[in-house]
């Protein structure tokens, strides 16, 4: 009350009645929709941070073997988190004009009764995006949605009986390119929020993808120089700092009678003479020790007496 007049304070507005009038009702309504939708968006925002700062650490820690199984995972939790039915993830890397690139893709149901639609058997999403490529005759390195793209992709999923689908591209200007798509078959709602989290979503598993492939490309490397080292007529062994071996190759199997994974982490003193031991031990520290190539000759006992080596040791 203040200055004769009697009301109320609504929303930051005084609304005022005269009593003096006679006696009566008033009544109002506020329309609470959009208030309550944005609180449900921060709330869901929250949570989606929370679930990618979650995924991200598991990605991350996770072994080579598992990043597969992580990325899915991760597509399934996040398709639960937007109440839509699936989620998937493609990454190719562009091919020379004309040729369709080639590509990785996981995808995985927001849960056991959820339809995956982009099982390849129902919803090839990498066919569909190339397909609309090649009909719009557009460039096939470029991922981003043109109106043709759009109308193209709409077509097809409403085809499918699908309702709701957010996608956002993935690897801009890298060397894989890509996207990452949700889908449901019941309206959902999303937001432009949900978009910017498929786009970290993306980056953090093409850096997963890139520090797979590095490791496996590092793998090839390793096996292809173990196969030449072991089909070499040299005898080949790799040393730590210490004398113990770490790797033979198959000649030095067959002369010392000692398989690679038997020798590994013993020294010479195993299966030398301590003579000859010491005496090989000695050329190695002094390899070491100057951090310079050598080149010394070298008498180890074999099955039929002494031989002579040339051996060439280098840090």
């Amino acid at each position: 009350e203040g200055q004769g007049q009697s009301g109320f304070w609504a929303y930051e507005t005084f609304i005022t009645f005269d009593q003096s009038a006679g006696s009566g009702a008033l009544g109002f309504s506020i329309d609470t929709t959009s208030r309550r939708l944005a609180e449900k968006s921060q709330h869901r925002r929250r949570d989606l941070d929370r679930l990618m700062a979650d995924v991200s650490a598991r990605l991350v820690k996770a072994e080579l073997s598992q990043v597969d199984v992580e990325i899915r995972a991760a597509l399934s939790e996040f398709a639960a988190a937007l109440g839509v039915s699936c989620g998937c993830i493609c990454l190719w890397r562009p091919k020379e004009e004309g040729a369709p690139p080639q590509y990785v893709t996981w995808h995985a149901a927001a849960a056991a009764d959820e339809p995956d639609l982009f099982a390849e058997g129902d919803l090839s999403i990498p066919f569909l995006v190339w397909d609309s490529l090649r009909r719009y005759d557009i460039d096939k390195s470029f991922l981003c949605s043109p109106d043709a793209v759009r109308a193209f992709l709409r077509h097809e999923l409403d085809a499918r009986g699908i309702r709701t689908f957010l996608a956002a591209p993935a690897g801009a200007g890298a060397v894989y390119q890509g996207f990452v798509a949700f889908a449901g078959t019941a309206a959902g709602i999303l937001s432009a929020e949900d978009h910017g989290a498929l786009q970290v979503l993306g980056d953090v598993c093409l850096n997963v993808l890139g520090r797979k492939e590095a490791r496996e490309l590092l793998q090839d490397s390793e096996t292809r120089l173990q196969q030449v080292m072991n089909n070499s007529p040299a005898v080949i062994f790799i040393k730590d700092r210490e004398g113990r071996y770490l790797f033979v190759n198959r000649r030095h199997e067959a002369i010392f009678h000692r398989a690679n994974a038997e020798l590994r982490g013993l020294d010479d003193f195993a299966f030398l003479p301590e003579e000859n031991a010491l005496a090989v031990r000695e050329n190695d520290q002094l390899v070491l020790t100057t951090e310079q190539p050598l080149v010394r000759q070298e008498i180890v006992p074999h099955d039929d007496g002494p031989h002579s080596y040339i051996v060439v040791k280098f840090p």
